[in-house]
């Protein structure tokens, strides 16, 4: 830690630090530090993330090809919602396209080819249930992340602001 914001404590210190500097600053600082929280939310998002067992698709092409094991936590993404400026940054942390199904293992879903009524009940019959149940991974994965993204987040605050304050000088 720095010697100038070694006395600020918690985040209302970091926040009365940084509302001390000019604008264009402000907001490059909380854009760095939201990002890095977000990093950390990402990265134990993947390390949740459920994976398929070895072998993938048998003779998948195309798209089933895609879902081989990990690609669910390859294809976890973060991105800045509210591009523009202003007084909040949102960073949202999601599934991309190439993962479309980690939706349905988080919420679970129902029974494949649902609208062929007649593989339903031989589905119902064979697997023993009206839907597949939910694996929730993201939610758990945020809230364990919780406290160490907001660490994150001061210190790459407190680091940004040390540097902001060299800067000037």
């Amino acid at each position: 830690m720095s010697e100038p914001f070694a006395h600020i404590k918690g985040l209302e210190g970091l926040q009365a630090a940084l509302s001390r500097l000019p604008g264009k600053i402000q907001e490059k600082l909380a854009v760095r530090a939201a990002s890095a929280a977000a990093k950390v939310v990402q990265d134990y998002v993947k390390a949740r993330a459920p994976r398929r067992q070895e072998g993938g698709v048998k003779g998948g092409t195309g798209k089933s090809k895609a879902r081989n094991p990990g690609n669910l936590a390859r294809h976890i993404s973060r991105r800045r919602v509210n591009k523009g400026s202003g007084a909040s940054v949102t960073y949202s942390v999601y599934p991309s396209k190439s993962a479309f199904y980690g939706r349905y293992v988080e919420q679970g879903h129902g029974p494949p080819n649902s609208r062929k009524r007649k593989r339903e009940a031989t589905y119902l019959a064979e697997f023993g249930g009206r839907s597949t149940p939910a694996h929730p991974f993201m939610r758990p994965a945020a809230d364990s992340a919780k406290a160490a993204s907001v660490e994150k987040f001061a210190q790459v605050l407190r680091d940004g602001l040390a540097e902001a304050v060299e800067d000037s000088k």
